[in-house]
Parts: C-alpha cells; structure tokens; sequence
C-alpha cells in the first residue's frame, strides 16, 4: 500500500542520513547559515525602506513560511511561502503594508538571483 511505501523509504532514507552523520550535520549547518544570512539580507533591505523590524521576528517568519515552499502552487511567482509569510508578519502585529513590503523585499531578491544566473549564463554562451 502507499503508506507502507511510504515508512519503507522513511525508513531508507534515514538509514543513509545515520551512514552519513558528518555530511548531513554539514548540510544542516550550511542550512542554518543560510537562513540566518538571508533573515539578515532582509533586514537589511526592510531598513533600507525605512520599516522598524527586529531579525528575531524576520528569522522567525522567513523560518517557518519556508515550511510551506514545496507547496507547488503560485500566482504570479508569489508562492504559498510568501502568502504564510505575509500572514505571519500581520500575526506578529505588524500593518498590512509593512508585511507586504517585508514580503515583497525578500521577492526582490529572488527575481535578482534569478535575473544573475540567466545573465551568467546568456554572457558564457556569447563567449562560445
């Protein structure tokens, strides 16, 4: 049945994690690093516009709202993560606006990422 597929590849899977104790406690740790950098860049970017955070409240949200990015469902790029983020800002008592502009920062800096990776790639393929 599918449930028992399902707890047989648990099963698997954490059995390769216990194999590979020191690889995957290197990739958590990059994945700390990660969370903590980017909650950073956003607060970085929300100060930049002006908008009174603390890093706990943006680390918290970012944390949390990321549960929901293999949700694989979006309107206009905006996915579940940043819909849960904007709630979660409001729940945390901010205004409407300030948690769409939080929101909207960390948007910002997707499409950059995306937009650099394209360019890297168009300049590469002009040198070929």
């Amino acid at each position: 049945t599918r449930r028992s597929r399902l707890a047989t590849a648990v099963r698997q899977a954490t059995a390769r994690l216990a194999s590979h104790r020191r690889d995957a406690l290197r990739a958590l740790g990059w994945s700390v690093a990660m969370q903590l950098l980017l909650a950073a860049a956003v607060l970085l970017g929300a100060r930049g516009l002006g908008l009174g955070v603390e890093y706990g409240v943006v680390l918290f949200v970012l944390s949390a709202a990321n549960l929901l990015q293999a949700v694989p469902a979006s309107l206009l790029g905006l996915g579940a993560a940043d819909v849960a983020g904007a709630g979660l800002y409001v729940a945390t008592g901010m205004p409407l606006t300030t948690a769409l502009a939080l929101v909207s920062v960390l948007y910002g800096y997707r499409l950059l990422i995306a937009t650099s990776g394209g360019l890297w790639t168009l300049a590469r393929s002009r040198r070929m």
